[in-house]
C-alpha cells in the first residue's frame, strides 16, 4: 500500500480494531448512523438472501422452498434499498451487505436503516472486512464461537468510522474500480486453471487409450466407447485382469469407537483420488474371526458404489500404507489388480471412458448405484505390461508438471485475493488517502 499517500493527520479512534483514523473523520457507535428496521407484512416484495460470498441478493426460489417462503412471507422483515442487512448467525463470517432493492429478509436477520446521509456501499465494505468480523465476535452471544449470534443490541454499540459523505463516495468509486480489475485478473487465473485441467485430462486420456507412440498403427477395437486402439493392444473385460469384491455387511450395532480397533472403510471415506478418515468407526478385535477376507491391502483400489461419481470425479481411491489396517464395509467395492499394473488400472477406473460408459446405465432412483458385476464387465483397451509402466511413468511426470503449474496459479490467486482484502481494509479505515 506504499503507492498510496496517507492523510496529513491522524487521531486515535479509541478502539483496537480500528486503530488510527484521519483526524477529520468522526468516530461513533453504529446507532448514531443506523436504526433497526422491523417492518413485516409486505408480502408482495421479493425474497432477499444474505450470503457470505456476495452480500445481499434477490433469491431465486424453486420447489418446496418457494412454497414454504410464500407461506411465511408475513413474518419476513422488509429491507429497503440502501439499508444494511445481516445474518445474525453468520455476521462474524461476513454475511452482511447493502440492500440493492426493496425486499424481504428472514425474521432471524437484522435490518439497519440509515438515519444519516451515508453511502451504504461504504458500510457494506467496512462490515465485510476481516477486522470488523473479529470485532463482531466481541459483541456476539453463543454457547460456542461458531454458534455466535450478533443481535441489534450488540451491533449498534460497535464503534465505526464516519468519513464525510463525499469521501465515502470517493472510497466506494475507487474500490469498485480497483476490485473489478482484481476480480478480472482472478477470473483469468481461474480460467487458466480450468484449461490446465482440461489439457491434462485430454493428455491422460490419449495416453491411456492410444499410448505414447503417435505413429503406431491403429485398429478398430470393435467396442464403441473404446474406438481405435494400437494394433498390438488387447481388448478385455476388467474381470479378467482384476479381482473384485463387495464389502461385508458389518452390523452397525457392533461398531466400536475405540481407535485401537480396526477401521471400517465405508462409502463416506471414499473420495475421488483419496481416502479420508474424518468420520471413522471401528470393528472390535474380538470380532475379527471370519472377516479376514475383507481386509484391504496396499495398492488395492476401492470404489464407492453408491453415487460412484461426484462433481470432482469418480469415487475411486488407492489404498496406501497409512490407511491400513482396515476392513471393507458393504456398498464399497475392492478392486485388486491381478493381470494389470495397479497404476494403469487406476487410470482406467478414473478415466472419462469408464464414467461415460456407466452414466446411462446406473441403477437406483434416489441413489445411483453401480454393482461389482458392472465394474467387472467394463471393456477396456490394455497394452502389454511394459508399455503400461511406460505410459504411467509419463502420466505421473506430466501430472507433476501440471500440479506445479496449477499450484503457481493458485498462489497468484491467493496473492490477488489478499491484495483485494488489504486494499479494501486500508481504504475504508482511512489508512490510505483517496
Amino acid at each position: 500500500m506504499n503507492a498510496f499517500p496517507r492523510y496529513p493527520k491522524y487521531k486515535d479512534s479509541g478502539v483496537e480494531w480500528l486503530g488510527e483514523v484521519p483526524a477529520h473523520w468522526e468516530v461513533n457507535r453504529v446507532f448514531s448512523i443506523f436504526n433497526e428496521r422491523v417492518e413485516t407484512g409486505h408480502r408482495h416484495l421479493p425474497i432477499l438472501n444474505v450470503t457470505i460470498s456476495n452480500g445481499v441478493q434477490v433469491e431465486r426460489l424453486g420447489g418446496d422452498r418457494k412454497k414454504r417462503l410464500i407461506e411465511d412471507r408475513d413474518a419476513y422483515k422488509r429491507a429497503a434499498a440502501g439499508d444494511i442487512a445481516y445474518n445474525t448467525m453468520r455476521m462474524w463470517q461476513g454475511a452482511v451487505g447493502d440492500v440493492p432493492v426493496d425486499g424481504l429478509v428472514s425474521p432471524a436477520y437484522v435490518v439497519a436503516r440509515p438515519i444519516k446521509d451515508i453511502n451504504p456501499r461504504y458500510y457494506s465494505l467496512l462490515f465485510r472486512g476481516q477486522s470488523f468480523q473479529v470485532e463482531t465476535n466481541r459483541h456476539s452471544y453463543g454457547i460456542v464461537s461458531d454458534r455466535n449470534r450478533l443481535y441489534w443490541l450488540g451491533f449498534k454499540n460497535i464503534v465505526v468510522p464516519i468519513p464525510p459523505r463525499a469521501e465515502q463516495d470517493r472510497i466506494v468509486a475507487f474500490l469498485d474500480e480497483k476490485t473489478a480489475e482484481i476480480d478480472t485478473l482472478i477470473a483469468k487465473k481461474q480460467r487458466q486453471i480450468e484449461l490446465l485441467e482440461e489439457q491434462k485430462a485430454i493428455l491422460i486420456n490419449r495416453a491411456v487409450t492410444r499410448g505414447l507412440d503417435g505413429k503406431v498403427k491403429l485398429r478398430n477395437s470393435g467396442v464403441p466407447w473404446v474406438g481405435q486402439i494400437p494394433k498390438h493392444w488387447k481388448v478385455v473385460k476388467l474381470k479378467y485382469v482384476i479381482s473384485i469384491q463387495a464389502g461385508y455387511a458389518f452390523a452397525s450395532g457392533g461398531y466400536s469407537l475405540n481407535a485401537q480397533d480396526t477401521r471400517l472403510l465405508r462409502g463416506v471415506n471414499v473420495n475421488p483420488g483419496k481416502i479420508t478418515w474424518n468420520d471413522v468407526v471401528y470393528w472390535p478385535e474380538k470380532k475379527m474371526r471370519g472377516v479376514e477376507d475383507f481386509a484391504l491391502a496396499e495398492d488395492d483400489m476401492v470404489m464407492g458404489m453408491d453415487r460412484p461419481w461426484v462433481s470432482s470425479g469418480v469415487r475411486v481411491a488407492r489404498i496406501i500404507k497409512g490407511d491400513l489396517p482396515c476392513l471393507l464395509l458393504q456398498r464399497v467395492a475392492r478392486i485388486r489388480a491381478t493381470n494389470i499394473e495397479p497404476d494403469f488400472l487406476e487410470r482406467v477406473l478414473t478415466g472419462s471412458g469408464f464414467k461415460g460408459y456407466f452414466d446411462p446405465i446406473l441403477t437406483g432412483v434416489s441413489v445411483p448405484h453401480i454393482s461389482p458385476d458392472q465394474i467387472g464387465g467394463y471393456t477396456a483397451a490394455i497394452p502389454p505390461a511394459s508399455e503400461q509402466k511406460t505410459i504411467c511413468a509419463f502420466i505421473n511426470q506430466a501430472d507433476a508438471l501440471f500440479t506445479r503449474v496449477k499450484a503457481a496459479k493458485e498462489s497468484q490467486i491467493r496473492t490477488l485475493q489478499t491484495l483485494r482484502s488489504t486494499l479494501i481494509a486500508h481504504a475504508v479505515t482511512g489508512k490510505i488517502k483517496l
